[in-house]
Formats: structure tokens, C-alpha cells, sequence
């Protein structure tokens, strides 16, 4: 297992573009810190890039200068001094995300299983990781565990293949699962801290979507529960990974997502998900 953690950079100015698919800014970043860039490419993976990427967008520059005592964080609408530049740099491309208007961004992961995807939103912290992680040990397709990208105009999911980053929380119970993880990289600072690595088995194209389930970790009970378009469609609503006007398109998207089938899933038992999937 690799630790890393930053530590003060070199004197050459680098560069580096952060680019995800189908996203309208793409985000350079200059810095003299080499671990900065370590550490991005350990957040977004074969998503970051040492050339600007050829996709049509709008350049948002990100330059990190270190400075006695913290750092400098300078960026199209505010300067910055911290001492955690990776988790500010973090927060302003999330802040300054702007997706193509031929998608839907949701806050979830999502798995393959017999050439179909398989949604799982939830917010931040309610184990969609861990279970990701669990399922595609076991054999399912990884299609994104964080942004679930959705065509609008066939409704297939767009995989967003991002490392996984896995809490120690998560680690703790997978490894209590005895699962068989790769090699782990460990990203630590003062605000995160996380275990990373790359499933084998990612999924490269589109997919049709099977089923949207809605997550809820307990430790009393597994159940399924199924839900009316209504609800589904409310659910979905407040699922968007960034702001969206409220039109009648927007809405008859929604509409259509929630005929693809929506259940709210409680589950104590990680292999309780697997077997709804898998049908055993």
C-alpha cells in the first residue's frame, strides 16, 4: 500500500487539464507542487491530462503557488490561502462543473450486470462506495461510483470510470468480507482521506438501464421497496449532481428515467444488493 501525502514542491512550474466526459469546462491547473499532481490523478484518474484535451469548452484556470505557512490557490473568481490546496482545488472544479445539455447528472454509482446498468444514489457518505466496490469485486461491471451520466436522448448511461475512493469505514468492511482488493493507494491529508484504486473490469461503452435503486445502509433489516412514478420522479429531482432549470423537458426526462423502475433498497447486507441484481 502506497501513502501519500503532500509535502512541499519542486521549483518547476507544471501543468495539468482536468477534463470529465461530457462536461463544458475543462480545468488547467498550474503549480511548482508535484503532489498536487499526484494526487489529482489519484482523484480523477485517465480524466487528467498533461495536454489540453481536443473536447470543445471553456478553459478554467487553477495555479497553486506554495507560500510559508500554507498556499495560494488562484482561480477565475476567487484567491485562496489554505493549507489543503488539493481540497480547495477539489471544491472549485466541483463548484465550476457544467455538464452538456445531451445529458442528466446524477449523484450515484453504477454496476453492469448481463450488458445493463444497474443505479445506486445516495448522498455522500452512505456506503454507494463500498458497495460498488463489492459488487464489481465480484464480478460486475464498474461504470462510475460517484456521477451517473445519462444520455437524454436513448436514456443509456455514459460510464464515468473515475477511481474508487474508499473510506476506511469501507475498507474496514470489505476487508472484513474478505474481499479481494488490489493494491491500494492511500490519499491523506487534513481533510481526506481515502483508499484508492482502479476496478479491472470497467465498462467502456453506454449501457441500457435495468433498474434505479435508491440506498439506505441499516442494520436491522433488508428489504426492497417499490416506488410510484411520482415519488421516483421527486426522488430523481433532488439527485442532480449540479443545477438544472426547471422546464417541461427537464421534467419529462425525469418521467421517462422513472419508468426504467425505481425501488428504495434497505439493506444491512451487502450481499442482500447482489442477490436483487443477480436474481438468486
Amino acid at each position: 500500500m502506497v501513502c501519500l501525502i503532500l509535502r512541499k514542491g519542486d521549483l518547476r512550474m507544471q501543468i495539468a487539464y482536468i477534463h470529465l466526459p461530457y462536461q463544458m469546462v475543462t480545468f488547467k491547473i498550474q503549480s511548482k507542487c508535484t503532489d498536487i499532481f499526484n494526487a489529482l490523478s489519484l482523484l480523477y484518474g485517465k480524466y487528467i491530462y498533461s495536454k489540453r484535451p481536443t473536447a470543445e469548452s471553456e478553459i478554467y484556470l487553477i495555479e497553486i503557488l506554495k507560500r510559508e505557512n500554507g498556499y495560494m490557490v488562484y482561480s477565475c473568481d476567487d484567491d485562496i490561502f489554505t493549507e489543503n490546496p488539493l481540497q480547495a482545488t477539489k471544491d472549485i472544479i466541483f463548484e465550476n462543473t457544467r455538464y452538456s445539455s445531451s445529458v442528466m447528472a446524477l449523484h450515484g454509482a453504477a454496476v453492469e450486470y448481463h450488458g445493463k446498468a444497474y443505479i445506486f444514489i445516495a448522498p455522500t457518505t452512505s456506503g454507494k462506495t463500498t458497495l460498488t466496490s463489492y459488487l464489481t469485486q465480484n464480478g460486475m461491471g464498474y461504470i462510475t461510483d460517484d456521477c451517473a451520466l445519462i444520455d437524454r436522448d436513448n436514456l443509456s448511461i455514459i460510464p464515468v470510470v473515475t477511481p474508487i475512493h474508499l473510506r476506511e469505514g469501507g475498507l474496514n468492511v470489505l476487508t472484513s468480507l474478505n474481499i479481494d482488493l488490489p493494491e491500494l493507494e492511500h490519499l491523506q491529508n487534513d481533510t481526506i482521506n481515502r483508499y484508492v484504486y482502479l476496478p479491472k473490469n470497467c465498462v467502456l461503452s453506454p449501457l441500457p438501464i435495468a433498474e434505479i435503486y435508491f440506498i439506505f445502509r441499516n442494520e436491522d433489516e433488508n428489504n426492497r421497496e417499490e416506488m410510484t412514478n411520482i415519488t421516483a420522479v421527486m426522488q430523481l429531482m433532488k439527485s442532480v449532481m449540479v443545477p438544472y432549470q426547471i422546464t417541461d423537458s427537464y421534467m419529462n426526462i425525469f418521467k421517462q428515467i422513472a419508468k426504467k423502475g425505481c425501488a428504495k433498497i434497505h439493506y444491512k447486507d451487502l450481499e442482500y444488493v447482489y442477490s436483487l441484481i443477480c436474481k438468486v
